[in-house]
């Protein structure tokens, strides 16, 4: 949908499962990150998923977990 393709999705969880990592990408998240998270990571994630108006979206997914 052309009205949402804008919205980016940071995905929180408490699993670290390499299938919940592959889940969110399929799901079209633009980031996971596994609890516990650090407030200042939380923090970069948000700024680097915001970017700057007119960039493209990133896909960039961190923590992808154990193997």
């Amino acid at each position: 949908d052309d009205k949402l393709k804008d919205i980016r999705i940071l995905v929180v969880s408490g699993k670290r499962y390499q299938v919940d990592y592959r889940a969110a990408d399929r799901l079209g998240a633009n980031m996971f990150m596994s609890k516990p998270f650090d407030a200042a990571k939380m923090l970069e994630a948000v700024v680097a998923m915001i970017g700057r108006p007119g960039e493209p979206l990133p896909r960039i997914l961190s923590n992808p977990g154990p193997g």
